[in-house]
């Protein structure tokens, strides 16, 4: 069995959350596998045994030129499919749907027999409609439902998404929840201290990881930066903020900053770390950066839409709270007592290595995928 993975951003190194779901998704299923996805040059790369990536250029120096370049892709990408003849196809669903519009269309026009898989890291259109522009939500709430009512298998990452598709879409999507490479996390104490040194990490260090650019994201950074820590410096003076994931352009002294890390580094600056938080305040899905930072053993501080569909429980494996006041209280609280930081941690990391381990969830989703012969699994249910 072969499968083609296809996604229109670039996805190795996994330098984001949607990077990471997919690269680890391609990884961990199962069989042969080709992950086709866009890059400033085209080039292939065996990754192991059973992995390549083979990637086509595109230029992403604005929003309309990228556009162009992944729909005049679209025949290529067509042609490689009709030689390769893949079991599966996984549309990684990371991006505005109506990419994958034309390339359904034009792989029906085809008879190409592959099995089509919407891998839907979120629901596009409650993502948009958050955004306000009502126009770009009612195109991608059109582009989605061609997308879901053309695939054989949805996939959801929470039973909160799942029943949001089911009452879009008329929809019983199959449940792929996000998850984490602990491999990843086991990290030797020279990378770890080679890290620290490398970006002067120390004392009580608080991190946040995201995109900036992400509405999301976005809105946790201006959050910490505007209402926790002023706060908590009043309690706390010494402490920092870390921010990774992308540069935001302010400089405060108690401010780490860098930018986008090498992938190779992420593990070893989350385990610098005294407590990660996720104070996320809209969007779709299950937060990634939750599971890292749990899979490194590090107490979390979340909001209830942070952790919003995921096998979480407040007191036990994670601490939840929403205004500045209570958000920065439970970060002193964390700094405060060294044990419950470390029982936070550890159970944290029991939640994850129980539910949220890639290789686990991708072996279960693989066997549980019905007989390519069955197309109506992830299908309509009225």
């Amino acid at each position: 069995m072969t499968s083609l993975f296809v996604a229109f951003y670039r996805a190795y190194p996994p330098d984001s959350g949607a990077a990471a779901v997919s690269y680890y998704t391609a990884k961990y299923f199962p069989g042969e596998k080709i992950f086709k996805f866009i890059d400033k040059t085209s080039y292939e790369l065996q990754l192991d045994g059973q992995l390549k990536v083979a990637t086509f250029a595109c230029s992403m120096k604005s929003p309309i030129r990228k556009a162009w370049g992944i729909f005049r892709s679209l025949p290529y990408l067509v042609r490689t499919i009709r030689i390769m003849k893949p079991t599966w196809i996984f549309l990684e669903g990371a991006s505005w749907t109506g990419y994958f519009v034309p390339l359904l269309f034009l792989l029906r026009m085809y008879k190409i027999p592959s099995r089509i898989i919407y891998h839907a890291h979120n629901v596009e259109v409650i993502l948009r409609k958050e955004k306000n522009d009502s126009l770009l939500a009612w195109i991608t709430g059109f582009t989605e439902k061609y997308v879901v009512r053309h695939s054989q298998i949805v996939t959801a990452v929470s039973n909160v998404d799942i029943r949001n598709f089911q009452s879009l879409y008329g929809i019983s999507p199959f449940p792929l929840p996000n998850g984490v490479d602990l491999q990843q996390y086991r990290v030797s104490p020279s990378e770890t201290g080679k890290v620290k040194r490398k970006y002067g990490l120390g004392g009580e260090l608080i991190l946040f990881m995201g995109l900036p650019e992400y509405k999301p994201n976005k809105e946790a950074i201006r959050f910490l930066l505007e209402e926790v820590f002023p706060k908590l410096l009043r309690i706390r003076p010494k402490v920092k903020l870390a921010l990774i994931g992308g540069k935001i352009g302010i400089s405060y002294p108690w401010l780490i900053n860098p930018g986008s890390i090498p992938f190779s580094e992420v593990a070893a600056f989350v385990l610098n770390c005294t407590v990660c938080v996720a104070p996320i305040f809209s969007g779709s899905g299950t937060r990634l950066k939750i599971l890292e930072y749990m899979a490194a053993r590090k107490p979390v501080v979340a909001t209830a839409k942070g952790a919003e569909g995921l096998r979480v429980e407040n007191g036990r494996s994670i601490l939840l709270a929403e205004s500045a006041v209570d958000f920065s209280s439970q970060i002193v609280t964390l700094l405060r007592d060294t044990p419950l930081r470390t029982r936070l941690g550890e159970q944290g990391y029991r939640v994850v290595k129980a539910f949220y381990s890639w290789p686990s969830i991708l072996q279960q989703f693989g066997q549980k995928l019905p007989p390519i012969a069955d197309k109506n699994r992830g299908q309509r249910t009225g």
